[in-house]
């Protein structure tokens, strides 16, 4: 599925440089990990937004989970994973080895958690619905720990800065009629 596309993603994933987001790629198994990333789940994850926001006129919320802790890594170094921000969401993560910032994380996931549960068609978690933007231009909250300025567990970045290599995924996705991609 990916060989017609392979000069792209050599392009956008170079090996021994740095991937789209900032990473360093310094072998085969980190490009293959930025692209599977990218291709399963930052960018079907902004397409699904963006349709629900704009096409179907939801309201949508959409965040980046990007922390990883000594207790809750499958093993060291290999970063974040899907469904790594389930523990810290519901503060069932492992006591041994839990660090000081991984419980103010999880209690700020928990508030937003909440605050969506009690008005999920008003303020929502606590920062601006996808549709707040225009189209192809919406916040995304980033939750990791070390990189919140204003103390609140989180930063709001333009979805541009996680989506920048996802038009690379375009003719791999097609667009059928009233579908994202499936």
């Amino acid at each position: 599925m990916l060989s017609p596309h392979a000069a792209a993603l050599k392009t956008t994933y170079p090996l021994g440089g740095q991937g789209p987001n900032g990473e360093l790629l310094a072998d085969g198994w980190h490009v293959n990990a930025a692209i599977d990333t990218d291709m399963e789940y930052t960018c079907p994850a902004s397409r699904v937004a963006q349709d629900a926001a704009f096409r179907l006129e939801l309201p949508v919320w959409r965040y980046f989970f990007n922390a990883t802790f000594p207790n809750t890594a499958l093993r060291e170094g290999l970063g974040v994973y899907h469904s790594s921000e389930i523990p810290i969401v519901f503060g069932s993560y492992f006591a041994v080895n839990a660090t000081a910032e991984e419980a103010r994380l999880s209690g700020v996931m928990q508030t937003a958690w909440a605050e969506f549960a009690k008005d999920p068609y008003g303020a929502g978690p606590g920062w601006e619905a996808v549709g707040a933007g225009e189209a192809g231009q919406y916040p995304v909250v980033v939750f990791n720990v070390g990189t919140d300025p204003k103390g609140k567990g989180w930063v709001v970045v333009e979805n541009g800065t996680l989506d920048g290599a996802c038009g690379v995924f375009e003719p791999i996705y097609g667009r059928r009629k009233g579908s994202p991609w499936w």
